[in-house]
Parts: C-alpha cells; sequence; structure tokens
C-alpha cells in the first residue's frame, strides 16, 4: 500500500485529470485503488495539500464524495453526539453567519449602483465580516495545536495562508468603504477584482472547514483537545454568532506552586513574587526551549499578541503566520549555530508599533538552551520628546493577579 506521499502523489494526477475534464467513472476506481482506507485522517490533509497546490473546489468536492463511498457514514452524522456549545457546533454556527453575510453581499452588488440602501448595506456587511478574525484566530491558536499535538501540523499551515489572504481581502475592502468618496462608482469597481475573490475565498474556506478541517477534528480529538479549545476561546471572541449554552467542560485540576523563596544570583523571589513580576511586565515574554517548543509565556500589562495556555509544548514554527515564520526560523537556526545571540524586527499593527527581540539563551559553556521573544508595543515611546522630570502617571490600568491556570 503506498505510504502518504505516494497517496499524495496519485491524488494530485487524479485531481488533474478531473481538471482536464476526464471522465469521471475510470477516475473513481483509481482513486479506490489508491485510497481503500480513505478515512478523513488520512485523506483530509492530503486533500489540504491539493488545494495548496491550486486544485480548485469542484476536483476536492469529486474527491471528497469518493472519499465518503470508500469510507462509509459521514463523519458529519455523529454532530448529534455534540451538545450545544461545543467548539464544534459554535464553529458551525459561526459558518453559517459568514456564509450568509458572504451571501447577502453578493446579492446586494447588483443594486448597489442605484440604491443608496444597497451601498450601505454592502458597507455594513463588510464591516461584520471583518469579524472572521476571531474564527479564525480560535482555529489558528486552539484547532490548529490541538491538530499538531496528534501530529498534523500541514493543515494549519494551509488554512492559516489562506485565512491571511481573507484578511488582507476584508482589510482592503474596509479601508475603501470606509472612505468619505465612496460611493456606486467604486463599488462597482472594487466588485469584480476585490469583492467577488473575498466572497469566493470566504465560501472556500468554509467548504474545507465542513467537510475537512472540522470532521478530522472531530475523529482524532478527545475530551481534553475540546475541552482546551472552550477553555481559552472565549479570551479571542466570536464571530457573529454567540456560544449555545448547554457545553460543561471537565474542571481544571490545580497546581500546588513552591512555597519557598527560590534563590537567584541577585537575589531571592517567592513563586507568588514571580508570578506578581510578570503580570505587570510592560513586556510580553515567550521562552522556547531547545527542541523549538513554547515552554513558558508572560501575561503581561499591554499584550501585543494573543497567547493561551493551548500554546504551551507547542512547535514555535506553527505559532507564528506562514507569511512571518521565515523570520523566527532564521533567528533560531542562527543562534543554535552561534552565528547570533540577538535579532530584532517591528511592524505596525493597525495604529500601534509592535517591537519584537529575539535573544539566545546559553548556558556557562555557551550551549543553546533556546530563545527569548520580547514583545513591546512602542507607540507610546515614540511620541516621548525632551525630558519629564515630575511624575507621570500612567492611565489607570486593571488590577492583574496573574495567572490562574
Amino acid at each position: 500500500m503506498a505510504g502518504p506521499g505516494g497517496k499524495l502523489g496519485a491524488l494530485r494526477k487524479i485531481a488533474a485529470r478531473l481538471r482536464q475534464g476526464h471522465a469521471a467513472e475510470p477516475l473513481r476506481g483509481q482513486f479506490h485503488q489508491a485510497m481503500p482506507d480513505a478515512s478523513r485522517t488520512v485523506a483530509g490533509p492530503l486533500l489540504l495539500e491539493l488545494v495548496a497546490e491550486g486544485f480548485a473546489r469542484p476536483q476536492i468536492e469529486q474527491l471528497l464524495r469518493w472519499c465518503e463511498q470508500a469510507g462509509g457514514e459521514r463523519p458529519r452524522a455523529v454532530q448529534s453526539e455534540f451538545a450545544p456549545g461545543h467548539p464544534l457546533d459554535t464553529f458551525r454556527l459561526e459558518n453559517a453567519a459568514i456564509g450568509d453575510r458572504a451571501g447577502r453581499l453578493r446579492a446586494a452588488l447588483p443594486g448597489a449602483p442605484d440604491s443608496a440602501a444597497a451601498i450601505q448595506a454592502a458597507c455594513r456587511l463588510a464591516g461584520e465580516l471583518a469579524l472572521v478574525d476571531n474564527h479564525y484566530r480560535r482555529q489558528e491558536f486552539l484547532l490548529f495545536t490541538r491538530l499538531e499535538l496528534h501530529g498534523l501540523i500541514r493543515p494549519g499551515r494551509i488554512l492559516w495562508a489562506a485565512h491571511d489572504e481573507v484578511r488582507q481581502w476584508i482589510k482592503y475592502l474596509n479601508l475603501q468603504t470606509g472612505r468619505d468618496d465612496f460611493g456606486p462608482e467604486k463599488l462597482a469597481q472594487l466588485s469584480d477584482p476585490v469583492v467577488r475573490p473575498l466572497l469566493e475565498d470566504l465560501e472556500t474556506i468554509i467548504f474545507l472547514e465542513e467537510e475537512v478541517l472540522l470532521p478530522l477534528a472531530m475523529e482524532v480529538f478527545d475530551a481534553e483537545d475540546w475541552d482546551t479549545i472552550w477553555r481559552y476561546s472565549d479570551q479571542i471572541g466570536w464571530c457573529l454568532v454567540e456560544p449555545r449554552r448547554g457545553y460543561e467542560p471537565a474542571p481544571l485540576a490545580g497546581v500546588e506552586p513552591p512555597a519557598a523563596s527560590q534563590p537567584l544570583p541577585t537575589g531571592a523571589l517567592a513563586w507568588d513574587e514571580v508570578v506578581r513580576i510578570h503580570a505587570q511586565l510592560p513586556v510580553d515574554l515567550t521562552l522556547v526551549d531547545a527542541e523549538d517548543r513554547v515552554r513558558y509565556f508572560s501575561e503581561g500589562t499591554r499584550p501585543a499578541f494573543y497567547r493561551s495556555g493551548a500554546i504551551l509544548g507547542r512547535d514555535v514554527h506553527c505559532c507564528h503566520p506562514p507569511r512571518s515564520v521565515h523570520y523566527v526560523q532564521q533567528a533560531i537556526e542562527d543562534f543554535r549555530a552561534g552565528r547570533a545571540t540577538s535579532a530584532q524586527f517591528w511592524r505596525w499593527m493597525g495604529d500601534r508599533l509592535i517591537h519584537i527581540r529575539f535573544v539566545a539563551l546559553r548556558d556557562a559553556a555557551g550551549r543553546y538552551c533556546g530563545t527569548l521573544e520580547v514583545v513591546q508595543d512602542i507607540t507610546p515611546l515614540r511620541a516621548l520628546e525632551g525630558e519629564q522630570l515630575d511624575l507621570k502617571y500612567d492611565p489607570q490600568l486593571a488590577f492583574r493577579e496573574g495567572p490562574t491556570r
């Protein structure tokens, strides 16, 4: 039986012939020969690889139909096992709401040139679709994390890249609809090059989630996986709908911290003091060990990026979007090889300028032990001029006791 690489090659050839218009029936036999065990766990990641290679939805839909014939009952059939409010239930309700907004935006386009109401509807719907960012981030930082723990890394990387494309479309569209001179002519100009590709991408991702990603998660996740996703989801937020009531995760087991002070080279700190200090830092710290796994992060007063306990143990390369992960990879490789000890870059995130520094950690013998990432919102610092010799108090911040998880 062919391994994953051989199966992918076979699927690639079959999908290419489907795209070229070859008759489906002979290809179906080739598919079942190559994929006799076409479960979602086996076939789903391979089909997403085809998506990443540019195969269109019609070819993926045909291959999925053959998967169902080979694999028997559709995983969707066991959806009733999941209570209202379960993360799977919420993802699917959100997909329905995203699809609804996409359909209404498409319907508003033809009437917009002659209708102020249609223009207003299009602008409102474009703004509502920006909430898809919450839906995607819960997948990127929670669902993909749990897939990785089950050895499934590529599905998250492929879909994260697709998410970023949608984000760029939505960001550009909302910048245009927010302009004072936006009107029917401008919407007509954006319709084919921007709006329709955005809607197609949104609907394709919904299709891939409903038919590949979520059924894949249903096959491989256990109760602990779903509980972890549920526990941290509210920190990110929801997309167009609120979770229903009914799902309750298992209670968290408490961890008893050490009570005594720990000696350090320049003093000693008790556990609660360490927690309080790190909770009040104006920077975000993330520790990556020598095996590139996230081992610790601080919860400072002004977090620049979303992080949760779900990332602990995660490969750091999977914690960053595909468009920027090469910076992280390059820095760690240079640190491990001894070519560098520190690297930095900064970027605008909306109206905030975020500074990111990577620092190599080494033992007394100079051996590489890991990397510390230090992130800070430096926007207020850029505004400083001259001197401030009297005390200037920061705006009142909510008191943080520190991590309780």
